[in-house]
């Protein structure tokens, strides 16, 4: 090969190492900056599990490699903090295929009755356990019981939920007339609490909610079931979901500065 011609090939393949790895760097640089923005809770992540149930192995169940286990905790915060002294209204695990990215969330219901609560001296109620324990609190207690590994956990609050909706435009949720009957009095909370304009909704059916809206709906606990209740709780973060995978860069920027500070990991 030409001497000269090598020369270029050379130049061009230093060229673009250099660019990949300033790529690389950069985005290193963003995210650590991005996640340095989030809480971190004070607490002794190695709480002491009171004592070994029984009915389940003594160690977590090996759910193979390939999967991320995420505990996720939504708390009824008043004042945007997100640690103990909080009830978590929502529990659920989100577990990740590395292989296939998919997603499955699981609901954990507030009130299960669990053994081996750090918040209590036996049996207590799983919201509770996050009130007096926190998010480590929980995260052992569902470990303790359900037999799995936790990777991870991320706490947040009211607000972060509806600024998030808000950035993406809202989200489009078939509302039952029972649940407009109860969604109203949420609204007003929420709006009082979070500081986020909204509106009541006059009629059941296919609804643009905006932020507070979509966190109403998601709070909704009279009229049916927990069941129903952890539903639409999913139905807001699948909602959510679908807006991110076609929002473009600058929203999704958007969404991760301005809500990275009001989560806990």
């Amino acid at each position: 090969m030409n001497p000269a011609i090598k020369s270029i090939l050379k130049k061009a393949g230093i060229i673009c190492l250099s660019t990949i790895l300033f790529a690389m760097c950069s985005v290193l640089i963003y995210i650590t900056k991005i996640t340095g923005n989030m809480h971190r809770l004070d607490g002794n992540p190695e709480i002491p599990v009171m004592e070994t149930n029984p009915n389940i192995p003594a160690e977590p169940m090996n759910m193979g490699s390939g999967y991320w286990t995420i505990a996720v905790f939504g708390v009824d915060s008043r004042n945007g903090d997100v640690g103990k002294g909080n009830h978590a209204d929502v529990q659920l695990l989100c577990s990740i295929n590395a292989a296939t990215g998919d997603i499955r969330l699981v609901s954990v219901y507030r009130d299960t009755f669990l053994m081996n609560s750090p918040s209590t001296d036996g049996y207590g109620k799983l919201s509770q356990s996050y009130m007096v324990s926190g998010p480590n609190g929980n995260v052992q207690a569902l470990t303790a019981n359900l037999d799995i590994t936790i990777d991870d956990y991320i706490s947040f609050n009211w607000k972060s939920v509806a600024d998030v909706i808000n950035l993406l435009g809202g989200v489009d949720i078939e509302l039952s007339e029972n649940e407009r009957s109860w969604i109203n009095a949420y609204i007003t909370e929420t709006v009082k609490e979070t500081g986020i304009g909204s509106h009541q909704i006059q009629k059941a059916g296919l609804v643009h909610m905006d932020g507070v809206q979509a966190v109403a709906y998601g709070r909704i606990r009279y009229g049916d079931t927990d069941y129903a209740r952890t539903e639409r709780q999913r139905i807001v973060l699948q909602a959510a979901f679908d807006k991110v995978k076609t929002a473009d860069w600058a929203t999704v920027n958007n969404v991760i500065q301005t809500v990275m500070p009001q989560l806990a990991t």
